[in-house]
């Protein structure tokens, strides 16, 4: 895990300067995207939801005829539902529910589209995912106990996209993420929550 992560700051560290020495742009470097974030573990769907908020704030580091390289940071949110503590396979009477956020920092290395005619470009990166995750909830009993507990990790990641440009300034973008961790919850004796973060989003972007 820390290996991987070292190797991610790393390439940034290498790869950004080199960029921004080659910039070639045509004045459009900041873009904003919003969209959803769909998880593809079925029991972070189930225990969390299945359609996240993700948005996006972009810079364009390099701009050639045929390639850009994005540095971007976002926010991956969602507040899921209250559920019976049984769900996690305790035995505890109560309820609970979880609420993760990530903020993503990533590069992206983008393949522009080949001719004039075509609209499709393609693009892959690494990044830096922080999360930080909050259980609240009750345990059951006359009187309901409450608790809170939060975890915090760094997890590497790696993604590949393909978009469409709708416009010279609008596009729509579908992403796979992959993740070299899991989003996990623990109290003082072991994990209580602990699954794969992978999954697709499909953000809508605007280039200003």
């Amino acid at each position: 895990m820390r290996a991987a992560l070292v190797l991610v700051v790393l390439m940034l560290l290498i790869v950004c300067p080199m960029a921004m020495a080659q910039y070639e742009g045509d004045g459009k470097t900041f873009s904003l995207s919003a969209g959803l974030y769909r998880p593809i573990n079925s029991n972070m769907r189930e225990v969390v939801g299945s359609n996240w908020l993700n948005g996006n704030i972009a810079y364009k580091l390099s701009s050639t005829d045929s390639v850009d390289q994005v540095i971007q940071v976002g926010l991956i949110t969602k507040n899921g539902p209250t559920l019976p503590l049984s769900t996690l396979g305790l035995t505890d009477t109560g309820t609970f529910n979880l609420k993760p956020r990530i903020i993503p920092v990533t590069y992206t290395y983008l393949a522009k589209p080949r001719s004039d005619t075509s609209r499709i470009y393609y693009g892959v990166g690494v990044g830096a995912y922080f999360c930080k995750t909050k259980m609240t909830g009750a345990t059951g009993g006359e009187i309901p106990t409450p608790f809170s507990l939060e975890n915090s990790d760094t997890i590497a990641g790696a993604h590949a996209l393909a978009g469409i440009q709708l416009s010279d300034t609008i596009s729509a973008e579908l992403r796979y993420t992959h993740l070299f961790g899991d989003l996990e919850v623990s109290d003082a004796q072991s994990p209580l929550f602990k699954e794969s973060l992978d999954g697709v989003s499909l953000n809508i972007i605007g280039v200003f």
